[in-house]
C-alpha cells in the first residue's frame, strides 16, 4: 500500500465536560492519542490546539498526519 502523505489536516470539534478546563483538555488529549494508536494506526496526532470561550467551553483543533511506514 502507498503510505499516506505527511500533510497536516486540522479537525475542530466541541466537547462537553464537567471537569475543570485544563483537566478536561489533558484527559481528552491522552484519550485521543491512545485511541488513535489503537484504532487508526495509519495516522499520527501531530498536535492539538485549543480555543476557549468566555462561557468556559473549549474546542480542540486536532492536526493529523499520515504515519510513515516502518520496515
Amino acid at each position: 500500500p502507498t503510505p499516506l502523505a505527511c500533510t497536516l489536516f486540522p479537525y475542530t470539534t466541541l466537547f462537553r465536560s464537567s471537569l475543570e478546563p485544563q483537566v478536561a483538555m489533558n484527559m481528552f488529549a491522552v484519550d485521543l492519542y491512545e485511541k488513535v494508536e489503537e484504532f487508526i494506526p495509519e495516522i499520527n496526532i501531530k498536535y492539538i490546539t485549543w480555543t476557549a470561550e468566555d462561557t468556559g467551553k473549549v474546542s480542540p483543533t486536532i492536526y493529523i498526519e499520515g504515519r510513515e511506514e516502518s520496515d
